[in-house]
Parts: structure tokens; sequence; C-alpha cells
């Protein structure tokens, strides 16, 4: 499998920089992960839009999904002009309400999967789903394809059960959205950059990738509280493949 990271950074894009989005590439099959401000530009560098299989939007605040809407307006000129062959996948959570509702106004541009955990979406990968602690309904994503593990974790505070959903991980892409040195102990929203080390850690992942970064803070703060919990911790870099 081939990670290539688009955008890294939340609740909005820093100079230059987009919000979260992941492309996950692997036989033919090209996925995207979450679509937050400024992903599409950059999906179209890496994979043709009459190239990508779906769209996994792990929760439906607004720095993870405001592209999906032009996403769609580039998938409906395509599907006008024939050059789609099939349709473009659309899994994602069924609330909040406002949310879900005005995304499926774009019900003819995608095909569209409520995500839970009992969900085989239509891939030769295994992808898999875990609900996990927000105040927006997420799911963290494992997908597994030729013995290689790889794990996304959405938006999500500290959660014990994501130790046993990344067990043995061979990539680990963390959130890490309370910026370091930040007296947020108990976050409601966002794992500290240390508990994503100690979920590595106790998962036994192979690397981990932190991503989510505050646009206002040097991302090399992030490492500080990882590396001597987690050795083998790196910083997600946009427009950069990883392969698993």
């Amino acid at each position: 499998m081939e990670l290539i990271v688009l955008g890294i950074y939340a609740p909005y894009p820093a100079p230059e920089g987009a919000c979260p989005g992941y492309l996950i590439k692997h036989k033919g099959e090209s996925w995207l992960l979450d679509c937050g401000s400024g992903t599409v530009s950059r999906l179209t560098v890496f994979c043709p839009i009459t190239d990508l299989t779906g769209v996994i939007l792990s929760h439906l605040h607004t720095d993870h999904i405001s592209d999906v809407w032009i996403l769609g307006n580039a998938i409906y000129r395509y599907t006008l002009h024939r050059k789609l062959k099939n349709s473009v996948y659309l899994l994602l959570p069924d609330e909040p309400e406002k949310e879900y509702n005005s995304i499926i106004l774009n019900r003819t541009c995608f095909s569209i999967t409520h995500i839970n955990e009992d969900l085989k979406p239509p891939s030769k990968m295994n992808i898999s789903f875990k609900k996990v602690n927000h105040p927006y309904t997420c799911y963290a994503t494992k997908i597994e394809a030729d013995g290689k593990v790889f794990v996304y974790t959405g938006d999500t505070a500290y959660l014990e059960s994501l130790v046993d959903f990344c067990k043995g991980a061979d990539l680990l892409l963390c959130e890490a959205g309370v910026p370091p040195s930040t007296n947020r102990p108990n976050d409601e929203y966002h794992i500290q950059t240390y508990q994503a080390a100690e979920i590595a850690k106790k998962a036994k992942v192979k690397k981990l990738l932190l991503t989510h970064f505050s646009p206002d803070v040097r991302p090399q703060e992030y490492l500080k509280e990882t590396r001597g919990i987690f050795t083998n911790t790196e910083l997600a870099t946009e427009n950069r493949s990883y392969y698993v």
C-alpha cells in the first residue's frame, strides 16, 4: 500500500497547507480518507478523479469534509462527459443530521454508504472501522492488504480500546490534535502527543506518523513528547508518500 499525505492541518490550513486528507493506493484502487480544505487540488496531482475508487469520511467536522462538495462538482462534471466508468463510493457517518443532509445533496455524484463497525466496503483490501471518542460520531479506519496493516485514527480523545484496534499495525497515522505542553489532560476532542506514542507502544506498531497539527505551532514541537516513549515516530509531511 502507498499512503500519500495531502493535508495535515486543523482546524484550518497553514499557508500553502491543507486540512486533513490522505490517499491510499493499492493494486488499482484509490481511497481518499477525509477531504478537508485544499485536498482536492492535491488529490488530482496523484490520482485523476476518474481513478478514484471511493472516499471515507471519518466524521463530519468541517475541517475534514469541506472539499467533499468540490470533489462532488468534479465527479458530476466527469459523469456528464461520460468519463467515469464507475460510481465513486462515499462512506460516512449518518450524523450529525444537518451536516449529513448537506452532503447527500451530492447523492447523484456518489454511491453513499453509512459507516458502522460491521461495514465491509467494496474493496479487494480488508477495510474495517472502529467507533472512537469524539463529540461528532467518528470512526477509525484499518486497511489490510498483502499481510500489511495501516490504521488511521480519525479524530478522537484517548481511548484504550484503540490499542487493540491498532495492534501490530505496520503504520499508524494518529491525530495529535492537542498541541504539546497544552494543559488539557482530559481533552474530549483529541489525543495528546504523548498519548499517541503510548498507543503506538502498547499496540506494538512498527511506525507512528503524527498528523492533525495546529497551524500556529511549529510541527517539530510535536515530537518532543513522543520520541521518549516511542522512538519510531515521524511527522506526516504533505505531498509525501509512505509505503506500508
